[in-house]
């Protein structure tokens, strides 16, 4: 049987393992998971999964809106996380950021199978997964073990990276 880690590592397009299983964080009544941008074969998976939402982490040049077509076609609700990189300076940037995150814990508060994607590298989607869970009053130890749990690729994230991102979900509870 191949494990989750192993499969992402040999196919780095899998957004499922060879079983269809998702690795699903539980997060409220809710779950989340993340992986790549879903192709022609991948929608029948999520589908299968139960995946109830997807959250393009992606910029409109990386045809957002082609992904918010197949999910309104496929009867999943979409929702758009812009963001393009962790070097973000201006104030209005994190505001919306911020705003996502509410926004990603209100519908994992409503019981969504959420799937986030990005590109191959999963940094987005890591990055906001790790802010979420600071957002949501895990200590780092712990959003850490979660973000591995799904991504076994956490390690490529710097230092830097995740500090950026815990500091994005602790000001987001200010906010």
């Amino acid at each position: 049987m191949t494990t989750q880690s192993q499969y992402l590592s040999s196919n780095p397009k899998a957004i499922a393992d060879d079983n269809g299983r998702f690795p699903w964080f539980s997060l409220y009544g809710g779950k989340i998971c993340f992986g790549n941008r879903p192709d022609t074969a991948s929608w029948a998976p999520l589908l299968s999964a139960k995946v109830s939402h997807i959250a393009t982490v992606q910029t409109h040049d990386e045809n957002a809106a082609d992904i918010r077509h197949q999910c309104l076609t496929s009867g999943l609700k979409w929702m758009w996380v812009p963001f393009e990189t962790t070097s973000i300076s201006a104030s209005i940037e994190e505001a919306f950021l911020h705003q996502y995150l509410r926004e990603i814990t209100t519908v994992l508060k409503d019981g969504a199978h959420l799937y986030l994607h990005c590109d191959s590298t999963l940094s987005r989607c890591s990055l906001l997964f790790y802010a979420l869970c600071h957002y949501n009053r895990l200590p780092s130890d712990s959003a850490y073990c979660a973000l591995h749990s799904i991504n076994s690729q956490a390690n490529a994230l710097s230092r830097r990276e995740l500090k950026w991102a815990a500091s994005l979900g602790h000001a987001a509870l200010k906010g």
